[in-house]
C-alpha cells in the first residue's frame, strides 16, 4: 500500500521543502556565519592574518609599525617603518593597505632584510609594477610603494621566506595643522571601511588590483584596492605602532596633550621628547598630539625656506586678522546634512546626532533652517527651508534623537537635494555635512560640489576614531567652507562651537599674494577665502628668494593688507621643497577634475614625482634585491594583511572585516549553489512524480 504523497498531505509541502532548502544556502552564504568561522579561527593569533590548510588555520604574517616623528615649526618628518614577520612554513608575499594624512608626502623609501638595505627609486607607476611583477615571478624581494587616495596607500612586498622578517622604511613628510591658536600632529593608523556605490565594471588593470572586499564598479574602478580585509581583535605581538616624538615647537608651550591616548614625556630644555605611556598603541584610531604657546609667543606669520634643484622654494602661513567688534550675523539658512549609514553605527552615531543637536541650537528665529538625512536613500525633514521657530526646532530634534545607523553612504543625492532647496537671495546658506567620509567616489562628488555651490559654503564635520580625513578637506575646500574633526562624544560642544564660532565672523576674500615676480608657481591657486582663527598656508616655487611678500585682500568690505619681510640667512627647513610639489600634484588633480579630463595632468604629475621623487597617483616606489631568494620550484602564498576596524565601530558588510582566505568563501557559494540546485530538484520530483516522494 502506497503512503500518501507529501503533496496530497499538505499540498504545499514542497514549497516548504524548497523555501527551508533556500534559507540553509542563505545561512551558509550570510555574514553572520562567515564570522563566526573567522571569530573561531581568531583564536590561533588575534590580529594576524591566518589562512586554512590542511592542518587547520596557520598564522602568516604580523605587523609591527614604528614612528619616528622630527616636529620642526608648522612641519614634521616621519620615519615610519612596516615590519612584516612571516611566522609560517611558507614563502609569502604581504599586501597591506595603510593611510597617511592626506597632505603628506612620501619622499623616501628602502626594505630591511637582516643586516641588508635596498634602496628603493620613485618610477613611473606602470613600470614600478612591471618590475615588482617580474621580480615576485623571478623569487627576488622586492618592494613597491603606491598611492590609491591622497591619504590611503599599498606596500608590498614579496618573497618573505619562512621565519623572515621585512621592514619597509618610509620617510614622510607633513604640514601640521594650526587652527585657534592649537597645532595638531596627526598619525592615522586605520581606516573606516569605504561604501563602494555603482554598478559591476571591469577593473581598470589587469596586474595587481588588489586583494580588498570589493568589486571594481562603473563609480569607484579601483575598489579592490582601496577596500582592503579588516579584523576586529589584536594580539599583543600584532596591530601595534610604537610612537617616539621629537618635538621642538619654537616657542613656549602653554598646553601640551593627545586627546585619545595617554602620554609620557620629557622636556630638556626647549624640546620636547614624547611617546605614549606605555610605548605603543593598538592601532585601532587615529594618533593625535595637539600643542599651544602662550598668548604672546603665539605666530603671527611665518616663512621656512628650501632650495632644491637650483630653486627656492617657501611655506608662508599668515593669520588673517579678527575684528571682534564687529559681528553683524546677517539672516542664514542653515542646511544641516547627517549620515545615518552603516559605517556610522556605533560611537560615531550619538557624536553625529549630538553635533547635529549643537548645531539646532545655534539658530535664531530670524534664521531658517533643514535637516537631511542619508544612507542608502535620503530624507528631507520639511520640504522646504522653514523658519526657525519653537514649533520647527522641536519637531527637528524629535527626529534627530530617533536617527539610526543602517544601509549604504550615498552620499551624491543627498548633497543634490541639498544644493536644490531653493534659496532666498537675502539669505546666507550655509551647509553643515557630518559623516565620517567613508566612500569612494571622493572625485564624483567634489565635481558636484564645485558646480553646484555658487554662492553657497560648505562646511564638513568628520566623526569617528578614523574619519576619512581627505574627503572631508576637499570637499569644504571645494564649497569655500572649512572642515572640523570630531573623535570623541566628549569633544563634540567644544569642536561645534568653534566650528560656529568662524561661520559667525567675517572673511578674508579675495587674497592676493605678490613676490614681485620672483615666485612663478604658488599653490593653492587660487588662494581660498580665510576663517578666523585659520591660517594662510602657501607653497610658492621662485628663482630666488623673495625679500619681501605683499599679501592683500577684502576683510569687511575694506581692503586689508600685510607685508613679510624675509631674512636671506635664513637656514633651510628640510621637507619644504617636498610639500611645494605634493601641492602641485594637488592642484593639477584639482585641474583635470574640473576639467573633467582625469589623464589631462598625467604626463606633468609624473614628471613632479620623478624631479622631487615623491610618489604621486602615477609614480611609485620600488625597491628590487638583486639576489634571487626564493627556490624556483617553491610555491608563493600572496596575501593581504587586514587592518583593524576603527574603534567603536560595528561590523558592516560581509567580507569588511574578514579575508577571503581566512573564510573559505569558495566553498560556502559551492554549498549554497548545491543547495540550491537539490531544492530544484526536490520541487521538480514532487511535482511530476508524487510517487516517489512518499514519506
Amino acid at each position: 500500500m502506497l503512503h500518501p504523497s507529501p503533496r496530497s498531505r499538505f499540498p504545499h509541502w514542497d514549497l516548504l521543502l524548497s523555501i527551508l532548502m533556500l534559507i540553509v544556502m542563505v545561512i551558509i552564504m550570510s555574514p553572520a556565519h562567515a564570522s563566526e568561522r573567522y571569530t573561531r579561527a581568531d583564536d590561533v593569533g588575534a590580529g594576524q592574518l591566518l589562512v586554512k590548510d590542511a592542518g587547520g588555520w596557520q598564522a602568516l604574517l604580523t605587523l609591527s609599525t614604528r614612528y619616528d616623528v622630527q616636529v620642526s615649526g608648522l612641519q614634521a618628518r616621519l620615519q615610519l617603518q612596516q615590519t612584516f614577520r612571516n611566522d609560517s612554513a611558507d614563502w609569502v608575499e604581504a599586501d597591506y593597505v595603510f593611510p597617511l594624512q592626506d597632505n603628506a608626502a612620501v619622499s623616501a623609501m628602502d626594505i630591511r632584510i637582516g643586516e641588508r638595505i635596498i634602496q628603493g627609486r620613485v618610477k613611473e607607476r606602470e613600470q614600478a609594477r612591471q618590475e615588482y611583477v617580474q621580480a615576485r615571478a623571478q623569487g627576488q624581494r622586492a618592494g613597491l610603494v603606491e598611492q590609491q587616495r591622497p591619504n590611503l596607500f599599498t606596500s608590498r612586498v614579496a618573497n618573505i621566506g619562512p621565519g623572515e622578517t621585512v621592514t619597509v622604511n618610509l620617510t614622510v613628510i607633513q604640514p601640521l595643522h594650526y587652527d585657534q591658536g592649537r597645532v595638531e600632529l596627526r598619525l592615522p593608523t586605520t581606516l573606516t571601511p569605504r561604501y563602494i556605490p555603482g554598478a559591476p565594471a571591469e577593473a581598470t588593470s589587469t596586474v595587481l588590483q588588489g586583494s580588498g572586499w570589493a568589486f571594481a564598479t562603473d563609480a569607484v574602478a579601483d575598489a579592490p584596492a582601496i577596500t582592503p580585509p579588516q579584523t576586529r581583535s589584536v594580539g599583543a605581538d600584532s596591530h601595534q605602532a610604537s610612537i617616539h616624538i621629537d618635538l621642538q615647537p619654537g616657542f613656549v608651550l602653554a598646553q601640551l596633550d593627545a586627546p585619545y591616548h595617554r602620554l609620557s614625556q620629557q622636556q630638556h630644555g626647549d624640546r620636547y621628547q614624547i611617546q605614549p605611556d606605555n610605548g605603543a598603541i593598538t592601532m585601532d584610531r587615529d594618533f593625535v598630539l595637539r600643542w599651544a604657546p602662550v598668548p604672546q609667543q603665539a605666530p603671527v606669520a611665518a616663512v621656512f625656506h628650501e632650495t632644491v634643484n637650483d630653486q627656492a622654494h617657501a611655506m608662508l602661513m599668515v593669520l588673517p586678522p579678527v575684528d571682534e567688534t564687529a559681528l553683524v550675523i546677517p539672516p542664514r539658512e542653515l542646511i544641516l546634512i547627517i549620515d545615518t549609514s552603516g559605517s556610522m553605527a556605533g560611537v560615531a552615531m550619538p557624536q553625529a546626532q549630538q553635533a547635529l543637536d549643537f548645531a539646532l541650537q545655534q539658530l535664531r528665529p530670524e534664521d531658517a533652517f533643514n535637516v537631511i538625512e542619508f544612507n542608502s536613500d535620503f530624507q528631507l525633514l520639511f520640504n522646504d527651508v522653514v523658519k526657525a521657530t519653537a514649533d520647527n526646532l522641536q519637531q527637528a530634534r524629535r527626529f534627530v534623537s530617533r536617527l539610526r545607523a543602517d544601509g549604504g553612504t550615498e552620499m551624491l543625492p543627498a548633497l543634490q537635494a541639498a544644493f536644490d532647496l531653493p534659496n532666498r537671495s537675502e539669505f546666507l546658506r550655509q551647509i553643515v555635512f557630518i559623516t565620517d567620509g567613508s566612500v569612494g567616489n571622493e572625485n564624483a562628488l567634489f565635481q558636484l560640489i564645485e558646480q553646484r555651490i555658487g554662492n553657497d559654503r560648505l562646511y564638513t564635520v568628520g566623526i569617528g576614531s578614523a574619519p576619512n580625513q581627505y574627503f572631508m578637506r576637499k570637499a569644504a575646500s571645494a564649497g569655500r567652507g572649512t572642515f572640523t574633526l570630531i573623535g570623541a562624544q566628549n569633544e563634540v560642544q567644544q569642536q561645534m562651537q568653534t566650528l560656529f564660532d568662524k561661520i559667525r565672523r567675517p572673511v578674508l576674500t579675495s587674497v592676493q599674494l605678490d613676490t614681485a615676480g620672483r615666485c612663478d608657481e604658488t599653490y593653492p591657486n587660487p588662494l581660498p577665502d580665510l576663517f578666523a582663527g585659520e591660517p594662510l598656508l602657501v607653497h610658492l616655487r621662485c628663482s630666488e628668494r623673495p625679500q619681501q611678500i605683499h599679501l592683500t585682500g577684502t576683510f569687511q568690505q575694506q581692503p586689508w593688507q600685510t607685508r613679510l619681510h624675509t631674512h636671506p640667512d635664513q637656514p633651510d627647513s628640510a621637507g619644504i621643497a617636498t610639500l611645494w610639489a605634493r601641492a602641485k600634484v594637488t592642484h593639477l588633480q584639482d585641474v583635470a577634475r574640473q576639467t573633467g579630463d582625469a589623464q589631462a595632468a598625467k604626463a606633468d604629475i609624473i614628471q613632479v614625482g620623478l624631479d622631487y621623487q615623491i610618489i604621486t597617483p602615477f609614480t611609485s616606489f620600488i625597491a628590487v634585491e638583486q639576489v634571487i631568494a626564493r627556490p624556483e620550484q617553491t610555491p608563493l602564498r600572496s596575501e593581504a594583511v587586514p587592518s583593524l576596524m576603527p574603534q567603536g565601530a560595528q561590523q558592516l558588510a560581509p567580507g569588511v572585516g574578514y579575508p577571503a582566505t581566512a573564510l573559505d568563501l569558495e566553498w560556502h557559494w559551492l554549498l549554497g549553489l548545491l543547495c540550491a540546485l537539490a531544492a530544484l530538484l526536490v520541487w521538480q520530483r514532487c511535482e511530476f512524480r508524487p510517487g516517489e516522494c512518499a514519506c
